[in-house]
């Protein structure tokens, strides 16, 4: 099992060594998206469209864990691409 949540936290480390000056807070949000938009991508492949996007459904209606690194507040971005007969994969 991949743990997307450690390279978001990579990511998150680096972006906050950065000096204030240099660091870009919309730069940190779209890393954010970007591996999740991957971790969907290698669900699809691995259990297929449908499994991974009942999977988003039931994560989107729950609560994230205190531990977990939300990519996003609010609706995942991926709701609309999440809807039958549309995947993350484009």
């Amino acid at each position: 099992m991949a743990r997307h949540d450690l390279l978001v936290e990579f990511f998150s480390v680096i972006h906050e060594t950065m000096p204030a000056a240099v660091r870009s807070p919309e730069a940190m949000r779209e890393v954010r998206l970007l591996v999740e938009v991957l971790a969907d991508r290698a669900s699809v492949r691995k259990v297929g469209v449908e499994e991974t996007r009942l999977a988003l459904l039931t994560l989107a209606g729950s609560k994230a864990p205190e531990a977990a690194m939300a990519a996003v507040s609010g609706p995942p971005p991926c709701a609309s691409t999440c809807s039958p007969g549309r995947h993350p994969t484009g």
